[in-house]
């Protein structure tokens, strides 16, 4: 199931964080998309592998999805949003939940509430 939370800005600007993919948002016409944030190992070894097999083999398919399931320690990079890097949680879950947290405030204005 696609999750999606919008904040239209005054100018007409969207901003939204998404879950999912985004064929509903696609279809109403040209969309731009920037990246928020990286979701990564925090071991530097780990991070450089999963960063390889990313570029090689991309955000989808079945490499994508096995790499999400590494039973490592986990970052959330923000630094595509102007945020600080987010270290150490203990599974993926936990870095997804941290990152939509931090988007929910500080890109769409949420004040905590995710």
């Amino acid at each position: 199931m696609t999750h999606c939370t919008l904040r239209i800005r005054p100018g007409g600007e969207v901003h939204f964080v998404r879950d999912g993919p985004l064929q509903a948002l696609t279809r109403q016409g040209p969309v731009q998309l920037r990246r928020a944030s990286h979701i990564q190992p925090v071991c530097p070894p780990l991070r450089w592998l999963f960063r390889s097999l990313r570029r090689l083999a991309g955000d989808d398919g079945r490499l994508a999805a096995w790499t999400r399931r590494w039973p490592c320690r986990w970052r959330v990079d923000l630094r595509p949003s102007d945020g600080p890097v987010l270290k150490a949680f203990a599974d993926r879950p936990a870095a997804l939940a941290a990152e939509h947290a931090w988007l929910a405030v500080h890109i769409l204005g949420r004040g905590g509430r995710p």
